[in-house]
């Protein structure tokens, strides 16, 4: 299991802590492997351009990086 906490005071995260929170949890731990990270439809607001970019770029040794977004994955 990886686990990597960020915490905001004020309930908004700033792109640094973001970014150094996924340098933490996922660098350099799947090079040559195989990633599928799932990411939120429409219905959830995050800063989905910033955070497909930051995976890439964290992520760039894996073998294969997929994303799929997760329709359907929350009650109606």
């Amino acid at each position: 299991m990886i686990v990597a906490k960020a915490i905001a005071e004020n309930g908004l995260l700033a792109r640094d802590p973001i970014r150094q929170t996924l340098e933490t949890g996922l660098g350099k731990k799947f090079i040559g492997g195989k990633v599928l990270v799932l990411i939120p439809d429409h219905t959830r607001t995050l800063p989905l351009p910033f955070l497909f970019r930051s995976l890439v770029e964290i992520l760039r040794g894996t073998r294969q990086l997929d994303f799929v977004v997760a329709l359907g994955t929350h009650p109606s």
